[in-house]
């Protein structure tokens, strides 16, 4: 079955900015796009007292913004097609982070779901970026985000030519199997020789010491973080040799200090188009999650992200699946 890419659209040229990534994710995997547009659903709670049923004025308003909203997305889909690319369109009623986590859960052929973080919400005026919060916290799919600040005009070239390609994509990994998983949606992604798959391990800093001044800092401390630093760093290395072995491109840097801070700060370096990253995950000698690390990077980053949730069991899977890192190093 071809797989789809789930567009949530809420009217606004905010949310429209994520089609360039969308559709370049598409061109790249050979997806479709369904275009989908929540509206509320109507209650008693639409009328004044909350008691009776629906007025005539309360149901003729709300047929016409669902028909406002299938057109909206119907011309997306037309301007699309008029540039050769294939897309459904999906108006369905509910609250929006609820009705796009629905939508993929009844529809295995959708594969991620690409959505900006700021924009108007439906009907109900929310920020994007909330939804977007949900639906992160409850996809059972991938999530591509682009974070939209400032004024956006979509309208000039919607589409254009066939989208680029992505040429450095940066995956941050832990040395978990956990952060692993995001490893192979990276690749998906890398379909020609140019691409570069950027590894990158946060080390611990030692300039960092659990706030402990120098003179207190116990000597074990700072040799306890010196060989953590060496493991994480043959680590990227025998994880980097093993995709090279694939036939990728793969570079891998070690920046230190602060995990999320040290990821943005390598993206923007490197020029890196896309960050692919799971949600969970053990991040370094810290102990941190991943999905802090993710919300923080979500927050800050220009650079467009791909969410993976992680599971233990999908790690587990793997672990049986492929040697062991720690091993590969040892040899």
């Amino acid at each position: 079955m071809k797989g789809q890419i789930l567009v949530p659209l809420d009217g606004s040229e905010l949310a429209e900015s994520i089609l360039p990534n969308a559709l370049a994710v598409a061109h790249i995997t050979d997806s479709s796009l369904v275009l989908l547009h929540a509206v509320p659903a109507l209650s008693v709670a639409e009328t004044m007292t909350g008691m009776y049923p629906i007025s005539p004025p309360v149901w003729e308003d709300w047929e016409n913004q669902t028909e406002v909203a299938q057109n909206y997305v119907v011309d997306i889909a037309t301007k699309l097609a008029e540039s050769g690319f294939t897309s459904q369109t999906e108006v369905v009623q509910g609250e929006a982070a609820t009705a796009i986590v629905n939508y993929v859960k009844e529809h295995p052929s959708v594969r991620m779901i690409a959505m900006a973080t700021h924009g108007r919400s439906g009907l109900g005026r929310l920020i994007l970026g909330s939804v977007a919060d949900r639906v992160l916290h409850t996809s059972p799919a991938p999530v591509l985000l682009v974070r939209t600040t400032g004024n956006v005009d979509t309208n000039t070239e919607l589409v254009g030519s066939a989208p680029a390609l992505y040429k450095t994509i940066l995956v941050p990994l832990d040395s978990s199997l956990l952060a692993e998983q995001a490893l192979e949606h990276a690749l998906d992604l890398a379909t020609t020789e140019s691409t570069t798959i950027l590894l990158v391990t946060v080390l611990p800093n030692p300039q960092q010491r659990i706030g402990l001044s120098d003179t207190f800092a116990p000597l074990w401390l700072e040799e306890v973080q010196k060989s953590e630093a060496n493991r994480l760093k043959d680590y990227l290395l025998a994880t980097a040799q093993k995709l090279r072995r694939r036939g990728l491109k793969v570079q891998a840097e070690t920046p230190t200090g602060n995990p999320a801070a040290a990821i943005i700060r390598t993206a923007l370096k490197r020029r890196a188009d896309l960050i692919v990253m799971t949600t969970h995950g053990r991040s370094g000698f810290q102990r941190l999650w991943l999905g802090s690390v993710a919300t923080s990077i979500v927050h800050q980053s220009t650079c467009p992200i791909l969410l993976v949730r992680s599971t233990e069991q999908s790690a587990q899977e793997q672990e049986q699946a492929q040697p062991n890192i720690e091993q590969e190093i040892a040899h």
